[in-house]
């Protein structure tokens, strides 16, 4: 993973990413299940022009990066972006979340 976030924050954009892996179960009517998720945060120096295609680039990275991303159930990105002048903060936060091949079709 740490593969995944040097390629990352490789983009002069980015200021840092953190990346994760994780499942989480649930048992619903008594029927379990197990979702699998790779988890990907990624904090811009600079405001998206269209949050949603740079979502689409930072995927098409770990799928390229991380072979395992695409044997998870969902891969979900986060898009940070804010600034605190001391008088004024703003933060914007933006997911997306999709299954591999959902990415990839995109």
């Amino acid at each position: 993973m740490l593969t995944v976030i040097e390629k990352i924050e490789a983009d002069d954009r980015v200021s840092a990413a953190t990346a994760m892996v994780g499942s989480n179960w649930s048992n619903l009517n008594g029927v379990s299940q197990t979702t699998t998720n790779y988890t990907v945060t990624v904090t811009m120096r600079v405001r998206p022009e269209n949050y949603e295609r740079t979502a689409k680039e930072i995927a098409d990275t770990v799928l390229a990066a991380d072979p395992r991303a695409k044997s998870k159930d969902m891969l979900s990105i986060t898009i940070r972006y804010g600034y605190d002048i001391g008088i004024a903060r703003v933060s914007t936060e933006k997911r997306f979340s999709h299954s591999p091949a959902q990415w990839l079709d995109r």
